[in-house]
């Protein structure tokens, strides 16, 4: 993804510092950031505790006063309910794929085993993928985040503006760096 993102600014002549680090220990910046975003389930992809806590607090260090971390997760009901014994396909003429989806050891995970099926020539190749993802409450969320040092926690569910519901399958939360840090 990131030499894709790298061809575009470059198509567009845009000089913009793609990097690859582990989000539990960004490093390498002069100058703090605005807002920090984690999307698309990364944070599910950390499996324990210590490690979303670490991220927190490696985030919080990044952003300057004020600044926001965004993020989305699966919510516990999704994990619990939706995602395991469930199988997802797709195919076109070019690649498919086959997920399917079961519960994982740890409470509110999953494991995903994804086979795709790549057209090369006149045959298609296969290629295997497992996917380990874990989730927590937004109350455990909450905690983490303010242990880290964030305020104004928020959370939203399903892309909209309105709040969780029972059946909500994905928690966007944000939190800012207080203004002033005591």
């Amino acid at each position: 993804m990131l030499a894709f993102a790298q061809q575009k600014a470059q198509a567009k002549k845009q000089s913009i510092q793609f990097l690859h680090q582990d989000m539990r220990e960004v490093t390498g910046f002069e100058q703090a950031f605005q807002a920090a975003v984690i999307c698309c389930d990364s944070l599910n992809y950390l499996k324990n505790e210590n490690d979303v806590k670490k991220t927190f607090k490696n985030m919080f260090q990044l952003l300057e006063a004020d600044g926001v971390l965004l993020f989305d997760v699966h919510t516990p009901y999704k994990m619990e309910e939706v995602f395991p014994g469930s199988t997802y396909a797709d195919q076109d003429e070019e690649i498919s794929y086959i997920w399917q989806s079961d519960k994982g050891d740890d409470m509110y995970s999953v494991i995903h085993d994804l086979s795709f099926f790549v057209k090369d020539g006149d045959m298609y190749q296969r290629y295997d993928e497992t996917h380990e993802q874990r989730t927590f409450p937004f109350e455990t969320y909450a905690a983490f985040l303010e242990s880290a040092g964030f305020e104004q926690i928020e959370v939203t569910a399903d892309f909209t503006n309105e709040a969780p519901g029972e059946f909500a399958e994905r928690y966007f939360i944000s939190a800012k760096k207080p203004k002033t840090i005591v």
